[in-house]
């Protein structure tokens, strides 16, 4: 996958747009793998305690879904099954994870990395991990593609920059059968140059939605 990164887009938010306080650029922005992001993974949550035998364990590998490779320190978690809480761990200079001491039950396994998209394991085929007592399940392998990144500024209708609209990135996706356009958790603000980034995209084509800040006016006795 050639890795580019879409930049240099100007959003600018016309008048009519403060009325509605939305607004979505009309032309669609195509990611095509993309640019490290900035994000860091989640803290570690706290070790669960369950009073059901936890004798299961889940290993694998992390890696690189262009070239195979490794990726040293990915942050793996597994969730489900008996637990109360995640269970994380990060994976060695092969990429190889092992998750201990697991409840019986069914699984999912989240790996993630900085610069790269939060993958879970079996997602496209909605494969779940069934772990029993005492079970040893292996190759639970996660390849995460690279992330992509789109970046630019908002502007208002005199060319001023936006500052603090809040910027997000929707896309196309069937829910419940039905093709509709939403958001994927992907926002964030602008700064007082109106600049905007938004990091850890899959590769997919996307629409910009805007939100302006909320305008207080002044009591007027």
């Amino acid at each position: 996958m050639r890795l580019v990164r879409a930049s240099c887009v100007v959003v600018a938010l016309l008048p009519g747009w403060l009325d509605t306080q939305a607004a979505q650029t009309a032309a669609a922005i195509t990611v095509q793998g993309g640019s490290p992001g900035v994000a860091s993974p989640p803290s570690p949550p706290a070790p669960a305690v369950n009073p059901q035998a936890a004798t299961g364990v889940i290993r694998g590998r992390v890696l690189r879904a262009d070239t195979g490779a490794p990726l040293r320190g990915a942050y793996v978690v597994a969730a489900g099954g008996g637990l109360r809480d995640q269970r994380a761990v990060t994976a060695d200079d092969r990429g190889n994870y092992e998750i201990r001491d697991l409840p019986s039950g069914r699984y999912t396994v989240k790996a993630s990395k900085t610069g790269y998209v939060t993958t879970t394991y079996g997602q496209r085929t909605s494969t779940p991990i069934d772990l029993a007592e005492r079970q040893v399940v292996g190759s639970i392998n996660v390849s995460l593609p690279r992330a992509g990144a789109i970046e630019g500024r908002v502007v208002d209708e005199h060319g001023e920059p936006a500052i603090e609209a809040q910027v997000s990135a929707q896309r196309w996706r069937h829910v419940n059968g039905v093709r509709q356009i939403s958001g994927g958790g992907e926002l964030t603000v602008t700064d007082d140059f109106g600049r905007f980034r938004l990091h850890g995209l899959s590769a997919n084509t996307y629409y910009l939605m805007v939100v302006p800040r909320a305008t207080t006016l002044p009591l007027v006795e």
